[in-house]
Order: structure tokens, then sequence, then C-alpha cells
């Protein structure tokens, strides 16, 4: 049932709504008017990154990526965000949307530093969760 609730969210994600809120996110890697060049694995961003100006990628390239915005993640989250990060440059941002309560909310944004990524943030819209972090300069991170 939630992962209904997280679909019909995410299919009706509505400009002022958490369109807005995941067009906000994707502003911390806005680099000089550019369209943001982001991954969508999953599909189910694809629609409202598009709406929001982004160049949605549904593979990787030989460029480094803006961002990577996904709904689906495998068992090991950290891992699973790592290897995100590696996709982004510098800068970039991971932006992951789970459903509310699933994983916790600790649980992700452990997740998210475990994995390198700084400054991660999370809001709530409807019955999802958007966590966002920056993909820090090599210097940076952690060894």
């Amino acid at each position: 049932m939630v992962g209904r609730m997280l679909d019909f969210f995410l299919r009706n994600l509505q400009p002022g709504g958490g369109a807005l809120l995941l067009r906000q996110l994707l502003e911390r890697a806005a680099q000089g008017g550019q369209p943001l060049r982001v991954l969508a694995p999953g599909g189910h961003l694809r629609r409202p990154l598009r709406a929001a100006g982004c160049q949605v990628h549904e593979r990787v390239d030989h460029e480094p990526l803006d961002a990577v915005c996904a709904t689906a993640w495998r068992s090991d989250l950290t891992q699973q965000l790592a290897g995100w990060a590696r996709l982004v440059r510098p800068g970039g941002v991971v932006v992951l949307v789970t459903p509310r309560g699933r994983p916790l909310r600790q649980v992700v944004c452990a997740a998210f530093l475990h994995a390198g990524l700084a400054d991660p943030v999370q809001h709530t819209a409807g019955v999802a969760v958007l966590t966002s972090g920056r993909v820090p300069p090599p210097a940076e991170i952690p060894r």
C-alpha cells in the first residue's frame, strides 16, 4: 500500500507542491543557467524532472551528471548511494524519494553520510520523504 501511495504522489507532482520541493533540492546543483543533467533510475521522476527543465537521462554516458534523482534502492542503501554519487560531478546532488517511515528517516540520513554525501537535507511532501545530499569535492571526501 505504501508503494502505491508513493507512486500516486510521484505521478501527481504538481508545480507548487512536491515538484517545487524537488526543484529547490536540485537548485543546489545548478551551474550557470544550463539545464541540469539528471539521471532518473526507476523512471518515476522523469515527468516532474522534465517539467522542472532538466535534461533527463535514462542511462549513464561519459559526462558526469549534475544530479541523480531516484525512488528505487537496493537493500544496501549506502552502496547504492555511493554508486550514484560516483556518477555525479563535485557540487552536484543525489536525491532519494522514499515512502514516509520506510526506511526510517534517520537510516536514510545515515546512509547518505556513510556514502560520502555532504549536507544531507530531508523534507516531507505528502506520503514521501525527499532526502538530498551534495557530492563534495575530492579533497572533502573522507578516506
